[in-house]
């Protein structure tokens, strides 16, 4: 059987931003080389240094970019930018969004899930 489980995610620190502006952007699949050094220059901690992660190698000891980021997401609950929800849960999302000239809802659940090999053909 599947496992899905609730659990803790992530926010910013309401105390220490309290407008959400300088520190989200749009996925990172979305933005647009122009773009980019626009959301680097509107925070150290806007999230595009998480999605889109860049620098030296040498100061991650690694050059692979999914280190660097997690190097850098380490860093920001360390520092308590980021702080764990609690209780754990299972997060509803309701996203609206214009394409071709008409507006679309998309409604989503985000929830821990235990995968299993697909030869166990689990349900």
């Amino acid at each position: 059987m599947v496992e899905i489980k609730a659990f803790p995610g992530l926010r910013y620190d309401p105390q220490r931003f309290p407008d959400l502006a300088a520190v989200l952007c749009p996925p990172y699949d979305v933005i647009s080389p122009e773009a980019e050094p626009e959301y680097r220059r509107k925070s150290d901690h806007n999230i595009v240094h998480l999605e889109i992660p860049r620098g030296e190698p040498r100061k991650t000891g690694s050059g692979d970019k999914y280190a660097r980021a997690g190097a850098t997401l380490d860093r920001w609950l360390e520092e308590g930018v980021l702080l764990p929800e609690e209780p754990p849960a299972i997060y509803l999302h309701r996203h609206h969004f214009h394409h071709w000239g008409q507006m679309f809802t998309r409604r989503g659940l985000m929830a821990a899930v235990r995968l299993e090999e697909w030869e166990k053909r689990v349900a």
